[in-house]
């Protein structure tokens, strides 16, 4: 009886399923999903701050071949926008009241590999402006048909088929994934070409330079993460 009671016996203690109202969600409990204009508008502002630089370094990822260096400046604008559309088209379809949309970064390795692959066999035969846009073609709908692919996965109630691929093959392609955009960063900020970790190695005086002050900070921001339970220290 104790313990049936200590809810109405301490006032500061809340019933079962209620919850404390948020300062931004507005509410408590289940009113969290139902977000208001100013809970929108600072989701999206955050997630767009974060975002931003992803989204650059995104580009930069995909469009690695030295042949797309003439069309940085378009291509970047090109991927911010379709960011812009996925995320929108997340966030108004998703079923979930409380889905922020993002681009993840598990395709970069295929896009990569298909721009530089599309570079590489057509750029001695085929003019430059057709070049780029047989890259953009294909990317986009590889991309378009995946898409349909997973809509049809969930129409169809096929998503428990996953369970069937073995279990170091996910977990394999996901710790490339982040050895992959890993590489990719640190090529980023040395400037530098980095397909290996031994090219780091490689890196000479300047280069090095450039790079220890983004691993330190990324170090950092690990650390902060994995011990200060706050959601100051990454917001998204």
């Amino acid at each position: 009886n104790e313990f049936e009671n200590l809810n109405d016996d301490d006032p500061g203690l809340e019933s079962e399923g209620s919850s404390p109202p948020d300062p931004i969600l507005g509410g408590g409990g289940a009113g969290r999903a139902e977000l208001g204009l100013t809970g929108h508008l600072t989701y999206g502002l955050i997630n767009s701050i974060v975002q931003i630089p992803v989204m650059l370094s995104f580009c930069k990822i995909i469009f690695s071949d030295v042949f797309f260096l003439a069309y940085a400046d378009q291509l970047a604008k090109l991927v911010m926008f379709s960011a812009a559309v996925h995320s929108a088209c997340f966030s108004a379809f998703s079923q979930m009241p409380f889905a922020v949309g993002q681009v993840q970064d598990a395709g970069l390795i295929f896009m990569s590999m298909m721009a530089t692959t599309l570079v590489s066999s057509l750029v001695d035969d085929v003019p430059a402006e057709e070049v780029l846009a047989t890259v953009l073609c294909t990317l986009a709908l590889s991309t378009l048909l995946l898409g349909l692919a997973l809509i049809a996965t969930g129409r169809l109630k096929l998503g428990s088929l996953v369970q069937y691929l073995p279990l170091p093959v996910i977990g394999g392609y996901l710790a490339f994934i982040g050895l992959f955009c890993g590489q990719a960063g640190l090529g980023l900020m040395a400037r530098a070409s980095i397909k290996s970790p031994l090219d780091l190695l490689k890196l000479d005086h300047k280069e090095l330079v450039l790079l220890t002050p983004g691993l330190l900070i990324g170090i950092l921001i690990y650390a902060l993460v994995v011990r200060v339970r706050h959601f100051s220290v990454l917001p998204v």
